[in-house]
């Protein structure tokens, strides 16, 4: 059995009160995995001993690590509470020093502010500072600090994580989307929404995403309802000529008066962009 299967497996034992030769031929297979499930029910089985009461404890635990929360709601703040306790602590360190953790994990240990919390918690800002995007440094370890612990060995791991993020959108600023339009800001993002139809194809709708984004270059321009041979290009500066050619092609008509517009820009910043969707509509391109 892989480790993924017995982390999965763990939840229909546990309700069906599993005996103790059956929990531990599955700690033995997750023995080998490295992932934060496994890793947390390994330590923590270690800290409450193998039985049946224990075993149903340790899975409703990892449930609420791995469950999806509104950050800082009713019910992160009462997971993030209930990870203090010491023999929970103990498993999310150990898990979170092994693999990329939940984001009410991270939160849990900067809360808690100890040595071993705080090396628990590089080890993923090391994990972070390695990978070629920015989302765990950007929407797991810098959301985490309001409810660190005021110490000095947290407040140098959180002036690392600025630190390393200001060195990036330095990077990112000198290639920008933005400087390449001219819009006179360092990072770039929006997104336009536009529908269109095909007057032979009514039945098929097309959505299309037209997005531009310096901080995160995982979430090109798409478009819905086209072949998979005619997806726009993952280059921003290409969309315009592919738009042309794909607008041609099909003979899509788009609903330019109903177009949805988010941004980062402000100001004249945000003028200068509402001017260039203008003439995205008026130039032969939206014909």
């Amino acid at each position: 059995m892989k480790a993924d299967q017995a982390v999965h497996a763990l939840y229909i034992q546990a309700t069906r009160k599993a005996p103790k030769a059956s929990i531990e031929k599955h700690l033995e297979a997750l023995e080998q995995s490295p992932s934060f499930p496994a890793v947390f029910v390994r330590e923590a089985m270690k800290s409450k001993g193998v039985s049946t009461e224990s075993w149903a404890e340790v899975l409703k635990a990892l449930s609420r690590t791995t469950r999806q929360y509104s950050i800082g709601d009713k019910a992160f703040m009462a997971t993030l509470t209930d990870l203090q306790e010491s023999w929970l602590l103990a498993a999310i360190q150990a898990a979170t020093v092994s693999d990329d953790a939940p984001l009410v994990v991270l939160a849990a240990l900067a809360n808690d502010g100890s040595e071993t919390s705080h090396d628990a918690l590089l080890a993923e800002f090391e994990r972070a500072r390695t990978a070629k995007d920015d989302w765990a440094l950007r929407y797991k370890l810098k959301r985490i600090w309001r409810y660190a612990k005021q110490n000095t060995h947290m407040a140098a791991l959180d002036a690392t994580v600025k630190a390393e993020l200001a060195s990036r959108e330095g990077k990112k600023a000198e290639t920008s989307l933005a400087k390449k339009l001219g819009l006179n800001v360092d990072l770039l993002k929006f997104f336009l929404e536009v529908d269109g139809t095909r007057p032979r194809q009514q039945s098929r709708p097309v959505h299309l995403i037209i997005s531009a984004n310096d901080l995160h270059s995982g979430l090109p321009t798409q478009a819905l309802g086209l072949d998979e041979r005619d997806k726009p290009p993952r280059d921003f500066l290409k969309v315009r000529e592919w738009l042309a050619s794909v607008t041609r092609k099909e003979k899509i008509e788009w609903n330019w008066d109903l177009v949805r517009v988010t941004t980062n820009l402000r100001g004249k910043h945000r003028e200068a962009m509402v001017e260039w969707l203008r003439s995205l509509r008026e130039s032969p391109v939206a014909q």
